[in-house]
């Protein structure tokens, strides 16, 4: 059983004493049977959605209050008539359309990104495959995140001053400092490139055979590239691995730099872009928050919570202790 879900054992087990019930009675209770209360309270096995909603009614608590402490998040659904947050005749209702579409998809890529990057007791075959799905998936991030950064730019000129009185606390100031920060230097080529404009226009959509063609024969050359292939006979799992190295390389050689140490600066140029994303997802947070707040008009609000992966959760820890180090270095 992951770690994040070892407390929670002890917290059922705790919740029943409490109670002055036997395993049996909960079982009773909760519709199943004393096997199952029992090996959850031995941290041999986690329930279901289903299940955890059938504890808490035999508990009398909410179901929040039995999920592991990192592993569920608030959540608020907001029910309103879809003209209100894009009104008619208004100069930022085509802008905020791009703007949310565009980092909808770099956050469910974002989340893909950061749960790959979990390697724990993997095999070599296993890292190999790791690391070519986390080129990959950056790849598919740059071509969102450079539309996002590029529509809310455009936005923040158009609209002046709509993402500054959205921005009403501490933590928005400081992502729509980072976004702003940002945007000159993927979108405005000036001098060195920035890696998510070399990915989204080399590699994201589209594989120029010249362009493949010419750093393959340089590396080739050089003996940067090992011919290696990872097949297996399970459907969708393997990698060309020989591209990945190639799509890498193609990468340094625009980018330019000691291409020894490029595989490190990709690793935290990938780590950068998470993290921009983070910040551009409270951003547009905001201000649909503050849309919908000014417009005075009737907006259903229900409270509700979402569970989250523990491998997400580990696999975010590991790369917030990732940044803070390279934050200190």
């Amino acid at each position: 059983m992951p770690e994040e879900w070892r407390g929670w054992a002890k917290r059922v087990r705790r919740l029943r004493r409490a109670r002055g019930w036997s395993q049996r009675e909960l079982a009773e209770r909760a519709g199943t049977s004393r096997n199952t209360i029992n090996r959850w309270e031995i941290e041999n096995r986690r329930p279901s959605v289903k299940m955890l909603e059938r504890l808490a009614n035999a508990f009398k608590v909410a179901v929040v209050a039995l999920l592991p402490k990192d592993t569920t998040a608030a959540a608020y659904r907001f029910k309103f008539d879809v003209r209100i947050l894009f009104p008619d005749g208004q100069d930022f209702t085509e802008p905020l359309l791009g703007l949310m579409m565009a980092t909808e998809d770099a956050r469910h890529l974002q989340r893909l990104l950061i749960k790959v990057r979990e390697t724990e007791g993997a095999t070599v075959s296993d890292r190999e495959i790791v690391n070519g799905e986390i080129g990959h998936l950056f790849r598919l991030l740059c071509v969102p995140l450079f539309e996002a950064m590029k529509t809310l730019e455009g936005f923040d000129k158009k609209c002046s001053g709509m993402l500054d009185a959205a921005a009403t606390d501490a933590r928005a100031k400081e992502a729509l400092q980072h976004v702003r920060r940002q945007c000159p230097v993927i979108l405005h080529r000036k001098g060195r490139r920035a890696f998510i404009d070399v990915v989204r226009n080399l590699l994201s959509a589209h594989y120029i055979g010249p362009k493949l063609r010419k750093a393959l024969d340089k590396h080739a050359r050089a003996g940067h590239l090992e011919g290696t292939l990872l097949v297996t006979r399970f459907q969708g799992v393997g990698r060309y691995t020989v591209m990945d190295r190639l799509a890498l390389f193609l990468m340094a050689d625009e980018i330019g730099g000691d291409i020894s140490e490029f595989p490190q600066a990709f690793m935290q140029e990938v780590g950068k872009a998470i993290d921009l994303v983070g910040a551009l997802g409270d951003v547009v947070d905001y201000l649909i928050a503050r849309i919908l707040h000014h417009a005075n008009q009737k907006i259903e609000q229900d409270s509700d919570f979402i569970t989250i992966d523990p491998l997400i959760v580990r696999a975010k820890r590991s790369v917030d202790r990732e940044r803070r180090r390279e934050k200190r270095t």
